[in-house]
């Protein structure tokens, strides 16, 4: 278990870095914009966020089998695994580039870009990070399979820091001041960068960030490059086959955390008991709460690999789930308890606008505890390829868009839904797991409670 604990110690504080830095070029690009370019660049930003699904999928997928041929000892399956990923995705982000580079235009409308002089310029940018988009999972994939967890959380924390230096790098110039004065002039909201290529450096900045930690990613591993070659041949079927339901996952999982916010939005809209304000709120309270899931996670990245180990060696794993629920729960317990002492300052630290709305912060802290657990559970199930939860993962997503379509009269009523939902969820998970041990618990039974029975 020290390895389990030290990886994700690790990988929290990883994280943790990264968000803070994504936090600081985040507030620095929103204080250098325009109000006109920034919209433009985030709606151009939205362009790679629909790859979120495909590229959790290929990191899981390169895990799972990276952590089989891992356990084996088998450096060719590794190097094999690494190289036909690559072989098979880089096409793709072609494709995708090329697109960019024909139709900026077009794509710019799609995505509610302003259609000025300077949009096929950063369409272009945003879409040369489709290059590599899809290769950057690949080798973080393979740095998860293989329990690498240092160089992980380096490479994630090299991502964010690449694109504040190249993002001073390329917007600073625009400015025609010194880099002090204009960092100054930026953060004291007395500057504001106007000029045709603002947006496309302040994107520029993400793909080269993006670009830098792919590259670094190949040195940790470096020992494959080294391996001595050997002809092996990869089950191609049995991985695609993998990729499915893994895909599949990441699309329920997503809508079990997002859809709830896209709801109120929408409903909001409608004037059905929610207002334009208590989309702003709920969103608010949403992010706040994303703290238990963005310290959580990486528990559940470290024992992804390692539980997909021990099946592969044929060592239990049941005491490393228990392990892994109890750290997730403990974790998020911890920052509940932060949140329902101080509410109001909590929020506060956001925004202002919305304190008075930070009664509903605990609450909302809750579903992501729970979503934290069913989090443990999905990644579990799916680390020894059984897919018996996709059922009930499906069923429960599609019931907390129902149950918030016909209960959304307050913002209490709509967290409620999504509670008893994900609850509902979580239990079905846990009855699943019982029943794929009932042999297991029946000969334990016996053997605690054998003679008294007899």
């Amino acid at each position: 278990m020290k390895k389990f604990l030290s990886g994700s110690l690790i990988l929290i504080l990883g994280t943790l870095l990264m968000s803070a830095l994504n936090y600081v070029y985040n507030l620095f690009i929103n204080r250098a914009l325009t109000p006109a370019d920034f919209a433009t660049y985030t709606a151009l930003l939205g362009a790679v966020a629909i790859l979120n699904v495909p590229v959790g999928t290929v990191q899981t997928v390169a895990a799972r089998y990276s952590a089989d041929y891992q356990a084996e000892g088998s450096h060719p399956h590794l190097k094999a695994l690494l190289s036909t990923l690559t072989r098979r995705l880089a096409p793709i982000g072609l494709l995708i580039f090329a697109l960019f580079l024909l139709f900026p235009h077009a794509i710019g409308a799609f995505f509610n870009a302003a259609d000025d002089p300077a949009l096929k310029g950063a369409v272009v940018v945003i879409g040369s990070m489709f290059l590599y988009q899809l290769l950057v999972p690949i080798n973080r994939g393979i740095l998860q399979g293989r329990q690498q967890f240092a160089g992980l959380s380096f490479n994630m924390v090299a991502d964010s820091f690449a694109r504040i230096l190249f993002g001073l790098v390329l917007l600073v110039p625009l400015t025609g001041l010194g880099i002090n004065q204009a960092i100054a002039g930026v953060l004291g909201h007395t500057l504001k960068i106007s000029h045709p290529g603002t947006v496309a450096a302040a994107l520029g900045a993400i793909v080269a960030g993006t670009l830098v930690a792919y590259l670094l990613s190949f040195w940790p591993l470096r020992d494959l490059a080294r391996a001595k070659f050997e002809a092996v041949k990869l089950d191609g079927a049995a991985i695609i086959k993998y990729a499915w339901p893994t895909m599949v996952m990441f699309i329920f999982m997503s809508l079990l955390m997002n859809v709830d916010i896209i709801l109120v939005k929408k409903f909001s809209m409608m004037g059905t008991g929610l207002t334009p304000d208590n989309a702003g709120e709920y969103a608010t309270l949403s992010t706040l709460a994303k703290l238990v899931f963005y310290v959580t996670g990486p528990v559940v990245t470290v024992m992804f690999p390692m539980i997909a180990e021990r099946l592969k060696q044929g060592v239990k794993h049941y005491k490393l789930l228990l392990t892994t629920l109890v750290a997730v729960m403990l974790s998020s317990v911890v920052i509940l308890g932060i949140f329902a002492a101080a509410p109001a300052a909590i929020v506060g630290l956001l925004t202002p606008d919305y304190v008075h709305v930070s009664q509903y912060l605990v609450p909302m802290t809750v579903i992501f505890l729970v979503y934290g657990l069913v989090n443990v559970m999905t990644n579990y199930f799916l680390a020894l390829k059984d897919y018996s939860f996709l059922i009930p993962l499906g069923v429960m997503s599609v019931m907390e868009i129902v149950l918030i379509t016909l209960f959304h009269g307050s913002l209490v009523q709509v967290i409620q839904m999504v509670i008893v939902t994900q609850t509902t969820l979580l239990m079905l998970q846990i009855f699943i797991y019982l029943i794929g041990k009932r042999e297991q618990l029946s000969l334990l039974m016996k053997t605690s409670y054998g003679d008294t029975i007899d």
